[in-house]
């Protein structure tokens, strides 16, 4: 849904722009990539710990996971 709203047709596509030619693609690619992983990162880490009591509904998850910082063109 992230590469989708920045008109993308998915993220793989967008993170196939990591070595673009185009700097303005790549960049968005390698920014793409990153939040990806730290998205992940995050997920790993409940997985392996999850907190205890507390909103363990979907939107609760959603809501804490790292937010995408795109490149300024």
């Amino acid at each position: 849904a992230v590469a989708i709203a920045h008109l993308y047709d998915s993220g793989v596509s967008l993170a196939s722009y990591v070595d673009s030619t185009n700097p303005a693609w790549a960049a968005e690619a390698t920014a793409f990539v990153a939040w990806r992983d730290a998205v992940w990162g995050f997920v790993y880490a409940l997985w392996a710990d999850p907190p205890p009591g507390g909103d363990h509904s979907i939107e609760a998850l959603i809501a804490s996971l790292p937010q995408i910082t795109w490149p300024t063109p």
